[in-house]
């Protein structure tokens, strides 16, 4: 019992993630409010501008694509720390490589997997939103304003930074201080429960945190947090393939039924790949 209560330190590290976020956020904030009120202190002296206009000005500023700027910012800030964090975690570890991801054989097998993944719940989440009007509502606006900022900032937000970081922040750091004190399949399970928490409303913490199940286990099969990665790219950016699709239900039901064959088999592909041996990790 003692160890499991130990593994519940794992807590921490996402924590410290969202606090390095929005620590990012108000030095950012500060440094603009700062450098926007003496550009409008000048305009309003010169009568360029008065101070109604200027106020407002700032205020659309800081809900609108600077914002998402900001953001975008923050959560590249605790990126490069949970970089460093990792780094420290699995200095002296054995691991695999780059080029033991990033190969014809397993791009094979990770593009297979993100499609079926992708199709599988976009499926899912279709047939089952217009029963639960209200909370597909809640995550409809959440998916908004990920969407809402300048397009080529959302494409590297979305498909290039979310992913390294996230990455780095739960299979690279919070499933491996859990697995210091419990078994792979525990320490797996309380870093994807914490992903879809992350994520912070009920629809997309629970695909999150079924998502966050497969990426550990493909970080214990490769023993390197590349491959969740690119997984987490793939499937990231599969998300825009999948708005072209027809919305319709048998359209959906195909989804569905795709994405659960070509996850299933890739599941399988990746399966017996042997993971290294960790120095320190519990055992089954």
């Amino acid at each position: 019992m003692k160890r499991y209560l130990k593994g519940l330190t794992a807590i921490l590290p996402p924590l410290a993630a969202f606090a390095v976020q929005l620590l990012a956020v108000m030095i950012q904030t500060m440094v603009y409010s700062v450098i926007a009120g003496t550009r409008a202190g000048l305009e309003q002296a010169t009568g360029v501008a008065d101070a109604a206009d200027i106020s407002a000005g700032i205020q659309e500023a800081l809900t609108g694509e600077v914002a998402y700027l900001f953001s975008a910012i923050a959560i590249l800030s605790s990126g490069i720390v949970f970089l460093f964090w990792y780094r420290r975690r699995i200095y002296g570890e054995p691991g695999g490589r780059l080029k033991d991801v990033v190969n014809v054989k397993n791009m094979g097998k990770l593009i297979c997997l993100a499609l079926g993944f992708q199709l599988f719940v976009s499926g899912v989440l279709g047939l089952l939103s217009g029963h639960f009007p209200k909370t597909f509502d809640e995550y409809a606006n959440t998916i908004g304003n990920i969407l809402s900022g300048n397009g080529v900032v959302v494409a590297i937000m979305t498909v290039v930074i979310a992913p390294i970081t996230e990455e780095l922040i739960f299979r690279g750091v919070t499933l491996h201080v859990a697995n210091r004190h419990v078994p792979f399949l525990a320490a797996n399970i309380l870093q994807a429960i914490l992903f879809g928490i992350y994520h912070g409303n009920l629809v997309q913490g629970i695909y999150a945190a079924g998502f966050g199940f497969i990426l550990g286990l493909l970080y214990q099969k490769y023993r390197t947090v590349y491959a969740p990665i690119l997984l987490h790219m793939l499937v990231n950016a599969s998300a825009f393939l999948i708005m072209l699709l027809p919305g319709s239900n048998i359209s959906k039901l195909l989804m569905l039924a795709v994405g659960f064959v070509l996850g299933f088999i890739a599941m399988i592909m990746i399966k017996p790949l042997k993971p290294l041996p960790v120095s320190g990790e519990v055992k089954e």
